[in-house]
């Protein structure tokens, strides 16, 4: 087994440990996981793949651009350090476009945006 299979299986191993844990000590709308965290457990609002919705508008980290609330877009990243942060994909609608579609990568605050859908990840076929 290589060193990738082995943390997978680490992985796999914590996200059952979690599953097991309790979260009525957790605020509503936060998850506990491990991921990021050193091996501590964390709440976390979103979790990567999850479908979040803008509370508010934010510039985009690209351009000169504000994206508007209510736009939504899937959570790719997550970050613990040095505060609990979120790297989401928006898609943001442009007709100009063939897809209908523009994309941007910011980065989010917990307060600036609402879970939509929470995804749950698909274990690996073994």
């Amino acid at each position: 087994m290589g060193e990738g299979d082995d943390a997978y299986e680490r992985h796999a191993i914590a996200d059952r440990v979690v599953a097991g844990c309790s979260t009525e000590e957790l605020p509503e709308g936060r998850s506990r996981d491990w991921r990021g965290t050193g091996g501590a457990f964390m709440s976390f609002k979103a979790s990567i793949h999850d479908i979040v919705e803008l509370l508010v508008a934010v510039s985009s980290d690209f351009s000169d651009d504000t994206i508007p609330k209510g736009i939504r877009g899937t959570v790719v990243e997550r970050y613990d350090q040095p505060k609990e942060g979120y790297s989401v994909d928006l898609a943001i609608p442009d007709e100009s476009l063939s897809g209908g579609f523009r994309y941007e990568n910011v980065l989010l605050m917990p307060e600036q945006f609402i879970v939509r859908q929470h995804i749950e990840p698909i274990d690996r076929m073994e």
